[in-house]
């Protein structure tokens, strides 16, 4: 982040910098040099800032078209629930992965989308099963070629699921750990969304590239689910924990004090829950 910041302050100035010798080198001296750059600036500036705010998927872009173009690519599309009580996230165990991570899933795509997705030579995720309950999930791979035209797709919101609600259900209310009553209906709003660079991966010797997309949604509860989550928090249950920012950040380890000791295992897409807030 910081380093984008520097970036975006460094063009700033040399577009500033340049604008000033064009305007002053103008043949005509009927102007203010001031008021031009003064106009000019705003939609400088708001380019340069589009610029850096998707140069992840322009990367991506030249990339798929050069160097990882043969390859072919798994997207795993997912959301993630920011639920925070008094500075703590809550987390739930995972067990196939036997860690603790924040509430969300896959989405999952309807099948008006598959026409789509045919286009894209997209085929179902053979890594994680393809059962009844998986079969819809937007975990899939296709050639990287149609990697920016996936992600245009999903961008779209297109004939796939753009609620999170499904998985606070799945997880939290369907196996008992908060009474359904007060959560009927949720208030949330996206607070960012993440993509990852292109990964190398490997299973089972087949090789190839993987991006992860991740939405990650802030619950706004009313005063009766506060009062729920916070009785949550005192009773505890078994498969749930509350972190604090820097335990998520450090994987779910305590180096105060040192040695660092395990407090429990934090699986690695759990920090994407800090990102930034939206603007």
């Amino acid at each position: 982040m910081k380093k984008n910041q520097a970036k975006f302050l460094v063009c700033i100035a040399a577009i500033i910098y340049l604008l000033i010798i064009w305007i002053a080198r103008l043949p005509t001296k009927d102007y203010q040099p001031e008021i031009a750059v003064g106009i000019v600036i705003p939609f400088v500036i708001e380019a340069i800032a589009k610029l850096l705010e998707n140069a992840a998927i322009f990367k991506t872009y030249l990339l798929s078209q050069t160097l990882y173009r043969g390859y072919e690519v798994r997207f795993s599309v997912a959301y993630l629930f920011n639920i925070r009580m008094d500075n703590e996230y809550l987390l739930i165990y995972n067990p196939r992965r036997q860690h603790f991570q924040p509430v969300g899933g896959v989405y999952k795509k309807f099948p008006e989308a598959n026409v789509r997705l045919e286009k894209l030579e997209a085929k179902p995720d053979d890594l994680t099963g393809n059962d009844d309950i998986r079969k819809d999930d937007l975990r899939l791979f296709l050639p990287m070629s149609n990697a920016i035209r996936f992600v245009r797709w999903f961008k779209s919101e297109k004939d796939r699921e753009t609620s999170p609600c499904r998985e606070f259900y799945e997880e939290l209310i369907r196996p008992g750990i908060l009474a359904q009553q007060p959560f009927l209906y949720l208030s949330f709003k996206k607070r960012c969304t993440f993509t990852t660079p292109i990964q190398s991966r490997e299973s089972n010797g087949r090789k190839y590239k993987q991006i992860q997309i991740f939405d990650v949604f802030d619950l706004l509860p009313n005063e009766e689910q506060k009062q729920a989550l916070s009785q949550l928090r005192l009773r505890g249950h078994e498969d749930i924990r509350w972190a604090s920012e820097e335990l998520i950040k450090n994987g779910g380890y305590s180096f105060n004090p040192l040695p660092a000791t395990i407090v429990m295992h934090i699986g690695e897409h759990t920090k994407w829950v800090l990102c930034p807030a939206r603007r």
